[in-house]
């Protein structure tokens, strides 16, 4: 059963000035992911001055955490995050938040493995992956998508994945601009989200032709994200693989997202939208 995300209203005092948006009662910072802005590099976090304001569009509240989610006006594409202790919310438009509930994710998507480091397939592994759970199909099936794509094109390329996607019966879009909330919110509709990332490299200055996996998960905790990674289980700090069983390995997402969202201080995530 597909979970669906409840929604909580928050009472918040009134405001004569702004009707909807975050008043710094500290010094304090706006983060591009839930963490102690002491732990982020300078590009990963803005200053915010005490007594500023920010007119928001949406805030999204993750149990468990005094971090929130939110997208601002200014940049209603970026995600940012901000601790909670240090903000007054001001919501004179009694706009509802998205709640979202601890739940571990795991999606019974099978699992394709590359043949080795020279097989350039990840990309329509990932795919097929994607294909096999929105569509049900066999193994066989899947071998068939991956020779459609070579009959469309190159398979590194993101258009091929979403016109032969397409000709399965999905519809498919390439996207630049992901962040966590879209990929859990993706997950909890039972849509694994292939990803493209840089595996090569130290995790600190990521390179390499680039590789694709296929989000399947995420843990209870929102730390990891769980993912069939066609190669095996990539060491993120390193850059180098340990073994090479890669169904349903967890990265934590602090350390895939410098490898994922490569550019940094936005929401940059290359990923694969699809829906049935």
């Amino acid at each position: 059963m597909k979970d669906t995300n409840a929604r909580t209203r928050v009472t918040t005092d009134k405001h004569p000035l702004l009707s909807q948006s975050l008043y710094a009662k500290h010094d304090t910072w706006l983060t591009t992911s839930a963490q102690d802005p002491d732990e982020l590099d300078p590009t990963e976090k803005l200053f915010v001055q005490r007594g500023s304001a920010w007119e928001w569009i949406q805030i999204v509240i993750s149990a468990g955490t005094p971090f929130r989610e939110v997208r601002l006006k200014a940049q209603p594409e970026t995600s940012w995050y901000f601790y909670q202790p240090h903000w007054k919310i001001i919501n004179d438009l009694d706009k509802e938040f998205l709640y979202k509930p601890k739940k571990h994710v795991q999606l019974n998507t099978p699992y394709i493995k590359q043949l080795g480091p020279n097989d350039t397939n990840c990309f329509s592994a990932s795919c097929a992956m994607l294909l096999m759970s929105l569509k049900d199909i066999s193994p066989e099936e899947a071998k068939d998508y991956m020779d459609a794509v070579c009959e469309n094109g190159e398979s590194s390329e993101a258009w091929v994945q979403v016109k032969t996607l397409e000709q399965y019966g999905l519809h498919a879009e390439f996207r630049q601009d992901g962040d966590w909330n879209a990929i859990e919110q993706l997950l909890r509709d039972e849509i694994p989200v292939p990803l493209g990332i840089l595996h090569a490299g130290p995790v600190d200055n990521p390179g390499g032709t680039g590789h694709w996996v296929c989000a399947v998960g995420i843990t209870e905790d929102q730390k990891y994200i769980i993912v069939h990674n066609s190669l095996g289980d990539l060491d993120l700090d390193e850059g180098v693989y340990e073994s090479d069983h890669g169904a349903h390995v967890k990265y934590e997402k602090t350390k895939l997202a410098p490898r994922w969202m490569v550019e940094k201080g936005y929401s940059s995530g290359w990923y694969i939208k699809a829906k049935p």
